[in-house]
């Protein structure tokens, strides 16, 4: 082998090691991005007032949903809320959250899913906004809730008995 073989192989090799020393480092770099952001979603979910707020009152089962509850500041603060799940539930389905990382707020997606004013109202909203032939608000949040199976069957239908009808649709 010539010297200029030898030179050509190292640098071959050196290039190697520093594309993979860079990958490395971007992997590393990214895992820290992503729990950075997974944080900022929890924290938001725990810490923000009005945000836990809401979610104590579903978590507890109090009664929030009622003829009273449209154009009210209650009303402002749930949309905040459930706005805020299901652009979770988009990240998801996006795939910008993997799913190790969406485990850690699935039990808060399916307390509030499970919770039966929040079924009532996301039905009322569903459906009001069918009749207007617009996409719900909440969409990702009630496409999360009826492929896990928590939101009923029939929760689609707009005559069904289960639920309070409070919007006209």
């Amino acid at each position: 082998m010539s010297v200029q073989d030898i030179t050509s192989v190292v640098t071959v090799l050196l290039i190697i090691v520093a594309t993979s020393i860079g990958l490395y480092q971007w992997i590393h770099a990214n895992r820290i991005r992503r729990s950075k952001f997974l944080n900022q979603i929890i924290n938001r979910l725990r810490f923000d007032e009005s945000i836990s707020k809401v979610m104590y009152t579903i978590e507890y089962s109090e009664d929030w949903y009622d003829e009273h509850f449209h154009n009210s500041e209650e009303e402002y603060q749930f949309d905040r809320f459930f706005a805020y799940l299901s652009y979770v539930c988009y990240l998801r389905k996006s795939r910008i959250l993997k799913e190790r990382e969406f485990r850690l707020l699935r039990y808060v997606l399916n307390r509030v899913c499970q919770n039966d004013e929040t079924q009532t109202y996301l039905w009322n909203l569903y459906h009001f906004s069918q009749r207007s032939n617009s996409v719900c608000s909440f969409d990702e949040l009630i496409s999360y809730g009826l492929k896990a199976g928590i939101l009923p069957d029939d929760f689609k239908q707009s005559n069904t008995q289960r639920f309070t009808k409070y919007l006209n649709f």
